[in-house]
């Protein structure tokens, strides 16, 4: 039994869905944790900044997550471009604090997969933006 290529493209598309929202969960989370059980590497910082952050990530992800089911790309573009520097920042100091524990290390780990996932969401919607605006100019 041969599996087609377009069958193969549509469940490469749901996998590469599938992430992208678990990404946005994952910001979610993040926000949701620094919030309301802020770790022992953030208390130190300004408590007003962090709850700016974590409202910011949290209405991002919430509407990055919305937009991937809706099929809104360009309501997805600056999500995805905001969240990936946001989730970033927020793992350096857990990558950067010398004694780490494993739980820190796979935090930031975490956040990172998260993070890529996310740039390289971001870089497939502007080359999408890119290709739909060529063709339109094409099209004139």
């Amino acid at each position: 039994m041969m599996i087609s290529a377009s069958t193969v493209k549509k469940y490469i598309g749901l996998i590469g869905r599938a992430l992208v929202l678990l990404s946005y969960v994952l910001c979610m989370v993040v926000a949701f944790g620094d919030s309301y059980f802020p770790s022992s590497l953030v208390d130190p910082m300004n408590d007003t900044r962090v709850n700016i952050t974590s409202i910011i990530m949290a209405t991002l992800a919430v509407i990055g997550f919305f937009a991937v089911f809706t099929h809104r790309w360009r309501w997805e573009w600056v999500p995805a471009n905001a969240l990936t520097c946001l989730l970033l920042a927020r793992a350096c100091p857990l990558w950067f604090n010398l004694q780490s524990t494993p739980t820190y290390l796979s935090a930031a780990a975490m956040m990172t997969l998260g993070a890529f996932c996310l740039a390289k969401r971001a870089l497939d919607l502007a080359l999408f933006f890119e290709e739909t605006r060529l063709a339109a100019h094409l099209k004139d």
